[in-house]
């Protein structure tokens, strides 16, 4: 019998390897982009194999396993993308992986006050809090959503986060009261953030700051607690209505040169040598922002007595207040 006759039965049952079964079939019908993923994974872990990395291996192996049991959920997340979220995902990663890297940094202009990388950092902290409230719409629905962003943004910059979701109550102006509950909870949380960095370097300064700071919070929680339990959403949690750009570019690029400006003339006002005028000082600072006051002054220690150090701290927690009260009235609905 010839040996061709022979080994053909054999060649028939033998199982195919995935990787050709795998291009047998997207040569008749597109393959999804998880079981392209899949494939790639496998071929990977097999390399791996090869070159005796077991443990790598493993974990492709897991993760290859994630990817084919998430398929169904990764396509109804990719059925629900537009091309706002596409584009809006691409260019905050151009923003930031991109451009961010490049930007120098350290001082350069009159006074050294314009500190390039500083600048773009606001525009990345501004546009990343308003595509995260995209995001947390998109997913969470409108009045969950927004809501923990802004809880979540106070702790970064209570200042960037009234400028990102002011500018979303103008462009959705059916979301105001949820995006205005946001913004003031981002504003009180600020505080207790405040509270426990100072705590942390300087314990008698933040006993000092209690009680204004508590003075300061109380109306926020109020508002807080009566819209969320007392007041129903102007929308269903699940309904999400048209919004715009994710990122905003424009006017976080607009906020980044009001702190390049203030930043500016903080400088000159130390370099005119007021800087013996504490609270004059603390109130400019506190526009700019309140960290950078209130831990310098924790950081000097005994160099500044308590009672004074606490009013100059408050007093710039007024002036952020004020800012953004501004920020608010300027860019919102």
């Amino acid at each position: 019998m010839p040996a061709r006759a022979v080994h053909a039965p054999v060649r028939e049952s033998a199982p195919e390897h995935p990787c050709r079964s795998f291009s047998r079939r997207s040569s008749s019908a597109p393959a999804s982009a998880p079981s392209s993923a899949s494939a790639l994974l496998t071929l990977l872990s097999g390399a791996l194999v090869a070159w005796n990395e077991t443990r790598a291996a493993v974990l492709v192996a897991a993760l290859t396993m994630v990817v084919l049991g998430s398929k169904k959920p990764i396509h109804s997340w990719a059925r629900e993308l537009t091309t706002a979220d596409i584009r809006g995902t691409l260019q905050f990663v151009a923003i930031t992986g991109v451009i961010l890297p490049l930007v120098p940094d350290r001082p350069l202009g009159p006074l050294g006050a314009f500190n390039p990388y500083s600048t773009w950092l606001m525009v990345v902290i501004i546009s990343g809090l308003g595509f995260a409230g995209y995001a947390a719409i998109r997913v969470l629905g409108a009045r969950s959503g927004i809501l923990l962003t802004g809880l979540f943004g106070g702790l970064a910059s209570s200042t960037a986060c009234t400028l990102a979701f002011s500018r979303r109550s103008r462009e959705s102006p059916a979301l105001s009261e949820h995006y205005a509950l946001a913004v003031v909870a981002a504003c009180t949380i600020m505080l207790p953030r405040v509270l426990l960095a100072v705590g942390i370097i300087n314990p008698a300064l933040a006993r000092g700051l209690l009680a204004p700071f508590a003075l300061m919070a109380l109306p926020g929680l109020c508002f807080v607690g009566w819209i969320w339990l007392r007041r129903r959403p102007s929308r269903r949690a699940g309904d999400t209505p048209a919004l715009g750009n994710p990122l905003g570019l424009p006017t976080a690029m607009k906020f980044a040169g009001l702190y390049a400006v203030i930043a500016f003339l903080l400088r000159a006002f130390r370099a005119q040598g007021w800087t013996e005028g504490l609270l004059p000082l603390s109130f400019v600072s506190g526009l700019t922002d309140l960290d950078a006051i209130s831990l310098s002054l924790a950081r000097e220690g005994g160099e500044t007595p308590v009672a004074a150090a606490a009013v100059a701290v408050t007093v710039a927690a007024i002036a952020n207040t004020l800012l953004k009260a501004g920020l608010a009235a300027a860019f919102g609905s």
